[in-house]
């Protein structure tokens, strides 16, 4: 009847009227989550390399450069749990949690994982994440830095192989245990390289339902490692790492950092 029609039309109106609303969301969601990412700076004593692969959900996957008096700079990544417009906005208040705190925190990475721990836990409970954060000295030419459950840090060199540097944290926002990540330092060494990922790298599967995993990611990296040209390098493991996923869209967000000391 007219009746049924005319509200079917009403129905499809509001529907799409939601739709906008949602695609807009979606948008602003996006911008969030871009904004999260620093622009390509020029940081003293290190060059750098991005490769992401964004799924077209949002996601908290992040990176930031701290820098510091004299010189010298921190690191931080991190991977917040779970998908969403939340998981961006939380990722977000990590990002202004870390460039607000105070500068002790900032060369003491244990001390600045337990303060992101307990501010997780106070204010987001039902959210955690893993992160890594490196704090690069140029005066005393050491690096320290922390794991609070995030893959480990790989380091190596055109001299020596890429490795895994394994260390004890717990994934942030519990609030149970401190220090909730041990703190590790050793030299930091001309033409080091420093390889940070999220696990999206190691556990998104390829069109026949294979992991690239921890051996896989080493055996790229320390095939490539002669490479002496940190962008050649970067793009060697990037389109590696591209033709064993192939054209398969991946459930998680892929992020990897190189960082090369000079």
């Amino acid at each position: 009847s007219v009746i049924i029609v005319k509200r079917l039309i009403s129905i499809s109106s509001e529907l799409d009227l939601e739709y906008k609303f949602i695609q807009q969301d979606l948008i602003v969601a996006k911008q969030v989550q871009e904004n999260l990412f620093p622009g390509k700076l020029s940081i003293k004593g290190i060059r750098y390399e991005v490769m992401r692969i964004a799924p077209n959900h949002i996601g908290g996957d992040f990176f930031d450069f701290v820098q510091l008096r004299e010189g010298n700079t921190g690191i931080f990544l991190t991977d917040v749990a779970g998908h969403g417009i939340a998981s961006a906005l939380v990722a977000s208040m990590v990002k202004i949690m870390v460039s607000t705190m105070p500068y002790i925190l900032k060369v003491h990475p244990s001390r600045l994982m337990d303060y992101i721990d307990d501010s997780l836990h106070k204010q987001f409970q039902s959210y955690h994440a893993s992160a890594i954060y490196m704090f690069l000295d140029f005066i005393s030419r050491e690096v320290t830095f922390s794991n609070a459950g995030h893959p480990y840090l790989i380091h190596g060199s055109f001299s020596k192989e890429f490795h895994e540097v394994e260390t004890e944290g717990a994934i942030l926002g519990f609030g149970i245990k401190k220090p909730i990540a041990e703190q590790v330092k050793f030299p930091l060494v001309e033409k080091d390289r420093f390889f940070l990922y999220t696990d999206g790298l190691i556990e998104n599967k390829n069109r026949e339902g294979k992991l690239l995993g921890t051996e896989g990611l080493l055996e790229i990296l320390n095939a490539n490692r002669f490479e002496k040209d940190l962008s050649t390098f970067k793009a060697n493991v990037q389109k590696t790492v591209e033709d064993f996923f192939g054209n398969v869209a991946l459930e998680d967000d892929t992020l990897f950092l190189i960082v090369e000391v000079e």
